[in-house]
């Protein structure tokens, strides 16, 4: 079933005036185009092979706080730049209020740690979602470093995610697969439970203070 089918199928009626349908989220699996499953854990866990679970989590927690979601775990198009565009083009078509992209850091040295979601630079609401979940994580999270909500420009490594779309878009980057500490914490399914719960958390308050 594609991504148009899907959406046709939630209720109330996908497109009508405000106050009359559930917000609807744009839950993208990072590494999700042809050929590319991102980084990999202590584990050998990709990006894409770990956050397909998170999402779904993700998807069941939203639902049972009336927000609707569309789950891209495959992007078409060719190469990065290419997926981008396509995935851009169908948030836009959906009319997806917003979009967040699950990843995972990694980095050579075990020792880097900490979360960080990253916005497009120019975008206002953009920032104000990537400043709720940085709050969410702060909050649940307290002994974990903050490495802050940032914004990206062109010269970013992956940002065409967050430039592209007409709607805000955020990346979610919670914790480092190549940190022992961290990947203990997430690399279960106890973690992988904890962190679709707490980016619910961060959707449902970042839905309330848009006023979605």
């Amino acid at each position: 079933m594609d991504v148009t089918t899907i959406v046709k199928s939630l209720l109330p009626p996908y497109g009508a005036a405000k106050g009359s349908r559930r917000p609807l989220i744009g839950i993208c699996v990072g590494h999700s185009r042809k050929g590319d499953s991102g980084a990999s854990s202590l584990s050998g866990a990709s990006e894409w092979t770990y956050n397909q679970k998170v999402a779904e989590i993700l998807r069941l927690e939203l639902e049972k706080n009336n927000i609707n979601s569309v789950v891209f775990t495959k992007y078409d198009g060719t190469g990065y730049t290419g997926a981008m565009m396509w995935l851009a083009a169908q948030l836009g078509l959906l009319k997806v209020d917003f979009a967040v992209e699950l990843h995972f850091n990694c980095a050579d040295t075990g020792a880097a740690r900490g979360f960080e979601f990253l916005y497009w630079r120019t975008s206002k609401k953009g920032q104000a979602i990537a400043s709720v979940f940085q709050q969410t994580f702060k909050n649940k999270f307290p002994a974990h470093l903050s490495r802050g909500a940032k914004g990206l420009s062109k010269e970013d490594r992956g940002g065409l995610f967050v430039r592209l779309p007409s709607m805000p878009a955020v990346i979610l980057e919670p914790f480092f697969g190549s940190n022992q500490r961290e990947w203990d914490i997430f690399g279960n399914e106890y973690g992988q439970k904890l962190l679709g719960e707490t980016y619910a958390e961060a959707i449902v308050e970042s839905v309330r203070s848009l006023g979605l």
